[in-house]
């Protein structure tokens, strides 16, 4: 029996963590080839407003990783993945992997969400980065706003 109500939706903010091990030893070989840069990052985790639709199922809104120099407004990496539950590993993996392929560590990261914050922190850590919580990601929003302009057209 179907009912009518008006629920209040959530307001937290839920943050899946990553039970994942730091490799150390990994996290040592990156220290050595990579060079810390008094560069600023800004990075932040959002739904694509654009959906993907595979052949015979229905369409999804995949989750985009945008990473962006806070100077030069450059975007220095973004990825696209399903929404599922194992993102959250996909997106450590792919701030290594940047770090790993541009050769250079940010001094510092700025979020605006706690996921990003958490997700990040342990390995911030261990490779001496410093994170910041800020109100407005202004470099992140402006490539949101050209990523969106180049797709609608």
């Amino acid at each position: 029996m179907w009912r009518d109500e008006w629920i209040e939706p959530s307001t937290k903010e839920t943050v899946e963590i990553v039970e994942s091990q730091i490799d150390k030893e990994f996290i040592e070989e990156i220290k050595k080839k990579v060079s810390l840069r008094h560069q600023i990052w800004e990075t932040d985790i959002f739904y694509s407003p654009f959906p993907i639709a595979k052949k015979n199922e229905r369409p999804y809104f995949p989750h985009m990783f945008l990473w962006v120099d806070n100077k030069s407004g450059q975007i220095l990496h973004h990825y696209i993945v399903e929404p599922t539950k194992q993102y959250s590993s996909e997106f450590i993996k792919q701030f290594l992997n940047l770090i790993q392929n541009i050769k250079v560590m940010p001094e510092k990261i700025l979020v605006k969400k706690a996921q990003p914050l958490i997700l990040l922190k342990p390995f911030a850590s261990a490779l001496g980065i410093k994170l910041e919580i800020v109100e407005e990601l202004n470099m992140v929003k402006e490539a949101r706003l050209y990523m969106r302009e180049f797709f609608e057209k």
